[in-house]
């Protein structure tokens, strides 16, 4: 007579079924949530890049698209260009105020960005990517790459 094995339930079992969950979890939400009722609008914002080397204006037009640093996701163009020459703080004068001083090679740049965005929370997100005030967020265009703070 024959007698059937049965199987006992141990912990990779269960550590690989929670897994496995997990996975489909996060591909659902990854993918297949629902986007329904999200309305997409126009948003404008701005990145403010500090202490560029004035050289890299060159490299920077209207109208450029806008990519994330790490993952070449479009997130915008540029609409705006704004810079002024960068100052550093130099020490404090005799009644204790800051005083700055210039670098003539050295630029603050303000790129003003617009994209297609969709409200998510309390944070807007653009093609994927959130895009709130105060994040900082590595772009690049055509001939630019780097790490600015999202200003407004």
């Amino acid at each position: 007579m024959k007698t059937k094995k049965r199987r006992k339930l141990n912990i990779v079992d269960v550590i690989i079924f929670l897994l496995v969950a997990a996975l489909l979890a996060g591909g659902y939400f990854l993918f297949a949530r629902s986007t329904e009722g999200e309305v997409t609008a126009e948003f404008r914002y701005t990145v403010t890049f500090r202490n560029l080397p004035t050289a890299l204006l060159d490299n920077i037009d209207l109208g450029h698209i806008v990519r994330t640093g790490d993952g070449f996701v479009p997130i915008g163009e540029i609409i705006s260009i704004r810079h002024e020459t960068s100052r550093v703080r130099a020490g404090l004068d005799s009644h204790g105020r800051p005083v700055y001083r210039e670098l003539p090679t050295m630029v603050t740049l303000h790129l003003t960005i617009s994209g297609q965005a969709v409200q998510r929370g309390a944070g807007m997100v653009v093609n994927g990517v959130a895009v709130n005030i105060g994040q900082e967020i590595q772009i690049s265009t055509h001939d630019f790459w780097g790490v600015g703070i999202i200003s407004g």
